[in-house]
């Protein structure tokens, strides 16, 4: 029994000891000793790598090496070999990252006095990193306006993974983000071991729009609502009309026309459709954005308003075929068209379901000048308004049958005209090739009239109007 564990003491010791001998290598100098870069893409897409590899000589056996990586990167040369005992070589590679995604990778060197590197290996490990040309663009989070002064943040981005240094210009800012507060035009470079690349951004000033002005018509089973912005800096508007808080577009009762700093709705059928709705508009730049005041369409139906001139001033009349909740009309007076005074209130009906004619003397009226503007403001007892048409009256002008003016629209066209008396009237437009495109019969009244007709559909180009009263014919031409 001693004799079998002395035996199996020595053993071990023994084999212990052999195992320990036969490890009589080592790593010597590592070139290079720090993390290595190379790149994807660019320049710099490989390097080389070296180690010493020393034998002490102890064992009678020589060493052998490998270079070897499990990754994309690609190793070439002489990457493996043999050390004879006692001897020291500098063993080495290249190491290639063309077309190898960016990241983190290793390669490792493998010494061992056995061939197949199954015992007795030491290692040792090179950390490369893999990274790319630097492509840069600038993003900018918030838009490329500096609004009312605020500051806006540009950020420079790569290709996820690509690590680089920031040169911007103007400025000498180095990093990613920044923010800047003038208009001027940001250059950004990227630069790292692979090269560089450059990226610009245009930042300009602006502002909020303004509302200029807003009108709201109510008449002849149609509203016409036209808003007017300040747009500063030039930046484009956008417009967004609603109908009760909810967003409309056009079709069915709905026309739009947008110019660069205009809008008109056009609402048709009022009576049956809209009676009661409050209509708005949102304007819209990259600087903001604001809401014009509602138009409500008035339970009032006016079926019309015309201003004549008569000796003790100017008279204007209007008719309403329904009420309801309505508390009085005010008079509206203007000498440009765009500034209007009050002239003079009456009461309205209230609640009715017949038609009601009105009428109010303009007795302060100045006569002396070429025209007069009129409208009509519509209060209901909530305090909700609308307003008319615009009547234009000439105190000096030719009193005589005749078209004053004519707008046409996007199925909609208006027109101003003087009739000497009232009476049913007769409308034709036609061509210019003569061929009458649409007729319509209306009633007229004594004095400035206006006549606004919804689902006129032309085309765009030349159009003359013939107006009839039965004696006598007005002509008046009109481009779409």
């Amino acid at each position: 029994m001693k004799y079998f564990t002395f035996s199996f003491i020595l053993a071990f010791f023994l084999l212990s000891g052999n195992a320990q001998a036969q490890i009589d290598y080592s790593f010597g100098l590592k070139i290079p000793d720090v993390p290595l870069t190379i790149c994807s893409n660019g320049t710099n897409q490989a390097t080389g790598i070296a180690m010493q590899i020393i034998d002490a000589g102890t064992n009678a056996q020589p060493t052998f090496y490998l270079f070897s990586t499990t990754s994309p990167l690609a190793i070439s040369g002489p990457f493996s070999g043999m050390v004879s005992n006692g001897g020291t070589v500098f063993a080495g590679c290249l190491v290639t990252a063309t077309g190898v995604p960016v990241g983190n990778y290793t390669v490792t060197v493998k010494a061992s006095s056995d061939p197949t590197f199954l015992t007795n290996v030491i290692t040792s490990v090179y950390s490369v990193t893999v990274n790319d040309l630097p492509v840069v663009d600038i993003r900018i989070p918030d838009g490329d306006v500096v609004c009312d002064g605020n500051n806006i943040v540009l950020i420079a981005e790569l290709e996820p993974g690509v690590t680089a240094t920031y040169d911007w210009d103007p400025g000498t800012q180095t990093n990613s983000t920044i923010s800047v507060v003038n208009p001027n035009t940001y250059t950004v470079t990227a630069t790292n071991s692979c090269g560089s690349s450059s990226a610009s951004q245009e930042v300009v000033a602006g502002t909020a729009p303004t509302l200029n002005s807003f009108t709201c018509s109510n008449a002849n089973n149609m509203a016409t609502i036209t808003i007017n912005a300040n747009d500063a800096f030039s930046l484009g508007l956008s417009y967004v009309w609603q109908e009760n808080g909810s967003p409309i577009v056009a079709g069915g009762d709905f026309a739009i026309v947008n110019g660069p700093t205009t809008s008109t709705l056009t609402v048709s059928n009022v009576n049956s459709n809209h009676q009661g709705s409050s209509f708005n508009c949102v304007v819209e730049n990259d600087c903001g954005s604001f809401a014009s005041p509602p138009c409500v369409t008035l339970p009032v139906e006016l079926i019309y308003f015309s201003g004549v001139v008569k000796a003790s001033g100017i008279e204007l009349n209007w008719a309403t075929a329904t009420e309801s909740n309505s508390d009085y009309f005010e008079v509206e007076r203007s000498y440009d068209g765009r500034t209007f005074e009050t002239a003079g209130q009456l009461p309205a009906a209230g609640y009715s379901l017949n038609d009601i004619t009105y009428k109010f003397q303009d007795q302060d009226a100045l006569l002396g000048v070429e025209q007069i503007y009129y409208r009509l403001r519509q209060v209901d007892v909530d305090g909700g308004f609308a307003l008319s048409h615009l009547v234009t009256v000439k105190p000096n002008g030719n009193q005589e049958f005749q078209v004053e003016s004519v707008y046409a629209g996007s199925g909609t066209l208006s027109f101003q005209f003087f009739s000497p008396k009232a009476g049913k009237m007769e409308a034709t437009i036609y061509n210019l090739n003569g061929q009458a495109v649409d007729t319509f019969v209306f009633q007229a009244y004594e004095g400035f009239n206006r006549q606004d007709l919804s689902g006129i559909e032309l085309s765009e180009g030349f159009y003359i109007l013939h107006l009839n009263n039965g004696f006598r014919t007005a002509i008046r031409k009109f481009v779409r």
